[in-house]
């Protein structure tokens, strides 16, 4: 953990010196996404039959901007990740086991203007994650249920191309990947999962 928020913080160093000789002021700004994710993670399960690896996923970001010939600033968030199920069913049993990852995050931002309202943005940083898992298993004779938390430090980092629609608002579309990693007890995440989503951004 303390190697994410050290790089974090030398990250957030850098840009505040940068914004300073900007000398352009700056604000603050929220940003709400909605789109899909898609989890990459090796094969859990001996004879899988039916895998849902893709699932809704959600963030919501503030943070503050200083605007210079490119913009940056720190923000922190929250994102739900969806979820992803993995199904086996043979001989008389049934195993399903689902996996929902969601977190915090914590990170830097920067964002190039071009071409009048277009911008590219990229982003990243620290993620915080605690990862649910459910095991349902079941035969002709017994059945069982388990559930599980991971937490874990792991990062993020994403890109997205932009459009200002009226001078406080913009709406964009972007691609990030979280790795998710955490472990308690026999419970243990390691992931990246995909997600592109569509933004509206409010900036004050």
């Amino acid at each position: 953990m303390k190697k994410y928020l050290l790089a974090t913080a030398a990250l957030a160093l850098a840009g505040a010196c940068t914004a300073s000789l900007a000398q352009d002021g700056g604000g603050f700004f929220i940003n709400a996404g909605v789109g899909q994710s898609k989890y990459h993670v090796g094969q859990a399960m001996p004879g899988v039959d039916a895998v849902d690896d893709a699932d809704t996923a959600e963030a919501l970001r503030l943070g503050y901007l200083w605007h210079g010939t490119a913009d940056f600033g720190l923000e922190g968030g929250y994102a739900d990740l969806g979820k992803r199920r993995m199904s086996s069913v043979g001989n008389a049993v049934l195993q399903d086991v689902t996996v929902h990852a969601k977190g915090w995050m914590l990170g830097v931002i920067g964002e190039f203007h071009f071409a009048d309202r277009w911008f590219l943005c990229a982003r990243g940083g620290w993620l915080r994650t605690s990862t649910d898992v459910t095991d349902r298993y079941a035969d002709p004779v017994t059945s069982s249920s388990a559930d599980g938390s991971a937490d874990g430090d792991g990062w993020y980092g994403g890109v997205a191309v932009g459009y200002d629609v009226a001078r406080h608002a913009s709406l964009g579309l972007g691609y990030d990947n979280y790795h998710v990693k955490g472990r308690s007890g026999q419970v243990s995440a390691d992931a990246n999962v995909g997600s592109y989503m569509l933004t509206y951004e409010y900036r004050f």
